[in-house]
């Protein structure tokens, strides 16, 4: 069974298929720029005492946040799957205290390389000739 084509909107927004845990690390981290560039913005803003950019920066923060949720529920599950556990762990990471345990767990366990009902493992392991 082959895995699903590898491209951004896979990787962030979608629930379906096996992420290695480089690419899990890589694409969290990679999910922490656009939100300290937001809140960098609010920050700027309220220094500033400027109520349309706090106003605009604030709805920012909000559509930035609630795209970071999804997507960093899609690499969970997708990494989930990959170590062959069900994606429904992904709530574990909602819960403070919990979720940089979780994190780490999944940041640092390798992945299974058996194909499961998810696909092909994301980095087969080549055989020694």
């Amino acid at each position: 069974m082959p895995g699903p084509e590898a491209t951004l909107s896979w990787l962030f927004f979608s629930f379906k298929g096996r992420i290695a845990r480089q690419s899990f690390a890589l694409g969290a981290g990679f999910l922490l720029l656009p939100q300290i560039l937001v809140i960098y913005q609010i920050v700027k803003a309220s220094e500033a005492d400027a109520q349309d950019a706090l106003a605009f920066w604030g709805l920012a923060f909000l559509v930035c946040a609630v795209l970071t949720l999804w997507s960093i529920a899609a690499l969970f599950v997708k990494r989930l799957h990959d170590l062959s556990l069900p994606g429904a762990l992904v709530i574990l990471s909602f819960f403070s205290g919990v979720n940089m345990v979780f994190f780490m767990f999944l940041a640092f366990m390798p992945s299974k390389q058996e194909v499961n009902d998810h696909g092909p493992p994301p980095f087969p392991k080549v055989p020694d000739n």
